[in-house]
């Protein structure tokens, strides 16, 4: 937990809920062929707490993308604290509209952001900018599983 004062604010309290799906991301992670020094994108970051736990898991280089200024505000600190300065690089943009090279990374992180933009446009939009064989890393609503494993077992991603 990062406490900035005396008082929990509120992007504290998200960071502490959002904490306690660490254990997913990393067995996630973990689930995936190790790869030295990935090049990895964060869509949707928020305050970061994938972003860092991904960071500690990785000898990697990520790129972690927000529209919310706040949130990322947020997580520069925590970065400076963390010593992260030289592998999390931040971008205030929407992830609409953000001008990506396509084919660069190894490994993208959508924590949530598929339940809100829709599982089936995320993957589509943002599978260009994977390399080839490279992997995402999804947190979507259990409910729609099957669906989802139908898509991703159809669509051609490369």
């Amino acid at each position: 937990m990062y406490t900035f004062g005396d008082e929990l604010n509120i992007l504290e309290i998200k960071d502490n809920c959002r904490a306690n799906f660490n254990k997913y991301t990393r067995k996630a992670f973990e689930s995936i062929p190790k790869i030295e020094n990935p090049n990895i994108l964060d869509l949707g970051c928020g305050t970061g707490v994938p972003t860092i736990e991904i960071a500690n898991l990785s000898n990697g280089n990520i790129l972690a993308i927000d529209s919310d200024k706040e949130c990322l505000d947020w997580l520069k600190q925590k970065i400076k604290i963390l010593n992260y300065g030289e592998r999390i690089s931040i971008i205030h943009d929407s992830i609409f509209t953000v001008n990506l090279p396509e084919n660069n990374y190894d490994i993208i992180l959508a924590e949530g952001l598929f339940n809100i933009i829709g599982f089936e446009k995320g993957l589509l939009g943002f599978s260009k900018f994977l390399k080839t064989n490279g992997y995402f890393i999804i947190h979507d609503e259990f409910q729609n599983r099957e669906k989802n494993y139908i898509l991703l077992k159809n669509i051609n991603m490369s």
